[in-house]
């Protein structure tokens, strides 16, 4: 299963921390904090994608592409 996350520049640059809901309604903490991210970066979850066809016990890697979102202007904050 892949999924694409958007963030902030700040995030990218500082770390974050997400928590998203699987289709199925199980939680998958994505932990970036202290990290930095580039935009594009391709993340691998193992065992956090979809069920295995047929051996339901067994499931998929979780691929997570994340976008840096650039601002169009640059602040204070």
């Amino acid at each position: 299963m892949k999924i694409r996350i958007t963030i902030s520049l700040k995030d990218a640059l500082l770390g974050f921390q997400k928590t998203i809901t699987h289709l199925d309604g199980h939680e998958v903490e994505i932990d970036r904090r202290d990290k930095v991210t580039k935009p594009g970066l391709l993340e691998r979850f193992k065992g956090e994608g979809m069920p295995v066809f047929e051996q339901y016990s067994d499931a998929g890697d979780l691929l997570v592409t994340y976008i840096v979102k650039m601002p169009e202007k640059l602040s204070d904050e």
